[in-house]
């Protein structure tokens, strides 16, 4: 998604992406623009339906199935919902909420999807930093890295003599095959490199650990940036991003490599990965009983009793509130992940996608409900206190939703 400052930009980026991309025969790709209105420039007036010849009712899907890129002026880039959107350029002044609703366009999880990038032209470090602070405890904005960086930390790598050139070389090339390696085959290539990792001392294996982390973290971002034109720095990414998934994450522990579903199973860890902070608990709902009406009465009795304790606690006096909890339930339920983390009793993998899914919510129903938000949003122990409730509340109606 290109984000432009205005309809105008919106127009003119999309005939030179098109002048661009024709010009270099790239003919598996191909980009939509989203504005609202009419346009004007230079005499000729524009829609959005003229330029892609698509009905606008028609763009979500065409984006998604048949089209690489969406060139936005102010349309989508709140409330979309596209999982495959990856990349980010923003060309646009972005502060505050809006900041915020932009950049999560790219939130949204899907099979294979690991990362997010942007590429941001027109904000400075800090003004996303003051963006984000208001909604999150911790905001960490990295500075800029130089390219050179992943050469150096490369020759860090090899003081160790844990993996050897050849090794690299032969991974890549069963990486690379036509046919699917199977999982097996490519776990016994990485074992010789583990075996010579267990016999490093302790510090040393922090220090390797640390160094190979850093080297997968820089390159895939500075590949995004710029073209590398070195094919043997990419077949050591790839080697050591495997690699990394099959180093113990404690000293003492050991990994048996001979599991044709060891990576499956360190891919599927993966996804709940992330910050749990333990807190005192306090005022918890109790799970729902089986007795009672019917299942709506129980579900706004719970989050009337939220709201009434939150006004308790910090002498406000929201009324209607409950509504907005139901809001963000029904938005929270729609990600099977977290749902079925829950059904499954999976409290570690349900804190940590729930937490993020709250205030992914949150954020999309910030405009409709800004008054209850923004007094949330303003206090941090407002904020810990109803989202400890209600995602509480929530574990356990899903727990006992089909009992």
């Amino acid at each position: 998604m290109v984000v432009t400052a205005s309809r105008l930009h919106a127009v003119r980026y999309l005939f030179e992406f098109r002048r661009y991309i024709q010009e270099h025969n790239y003919n598996d790709l191909d980009v939509l623009v989203a504005f609202s209105g009419n346009v004007s420039d230079n005499g000729q007036e524009w829609t959005e339906e003229k330029i892609n010849g698509i009905k606008e009712t028609q763009l979500k899907k065409e984006f998604h199935e048949n089209f690489d890129m969406l060139i936005v002026a102010e349309k989508y880039q709140t409330g979309f919902d596209e999982p495959l959107l990856h990349t980010m350029f923003v060309d646009k002044k972005l502060n505050g909420v809006k900041a915020v609703q932009t950049l999560s366009r790219l939130n949204r999880t899907m099979k294979g999807k690991e990362d997010t990038f942007v590429l941001d032209f027109a904000n400075t470090q800090e003004e996303i930093r003051k963006s984000f602070q208001p909604f999150y405890e911790a905001t960490v904005l990295e500075e800029e890295t130089d390219p050179n960086l992943i050469y150096t930390i490369k020759r860090q790598l090899e003081d160790f003599h844990v993996y050897q050139q050849n090794e690299v070389e032969t991974f890549a090339k069963k990486f690379y095959q036509k046919t699917i390696p199977t999982l097996s085959g490519l776990s016994s290539l990485l074992e010789p490199a583990k075996q010579r990792y267990e016999v490093l001392e302790d510090k040393k294996k922090d220090e390797f650990k640390s160094l190979i982390h850093s080297f997968n973290r820089i390159y895939s971002f500075i590949i995004q940036v710029c073209r590398m034109f070195d094919k043997d720095m990419q077949k050591l990414y790839i080697y050591t991003k495997y690699l990394a998934t099959v180093l113990p994450k404690d000293n003492d522990e050991k990994v048996n490599l001979n599991d044709e579903l060891l990576l499956e199973y360190y891919k599927l860890q993966k996804t709940a990965d992330g910050k749990i902070t333990l807190e005192n608990a306090e005022g918890l709902i109790p799970p729902v009983s089986g007795a009672g009406g019917a299942g709506s009465n129980k579900e706004k009795d719970a989050l009337s009793e939220i709201i009434e304790k939150f006004n308790k606690k910090f002498g406000t006096e929201f009324t209607e509130q409950d509504k907005v909890l139901a809001q963000l339930r029904a938005d929270m339920m729609k990600d099977t992940k977290i749902v079925n983390s829950a059904k499954i009793g999976d409290r570690t993998a349900y804190d940590t996608l729930s937490d993020k899914g709250f205030d992914q919510a949150l954020m999309e129903r910030y405009e409709e409900n800004e008054n209850f938000f923004k007094d949330i949003l303003s206090d941090k122990d407002k904020l810990r206190f109803i989202k400890k409730l209600f995602l509480e509340d929530l574990y356990n109606e899903l727990r006992h939703m089909d009992k």
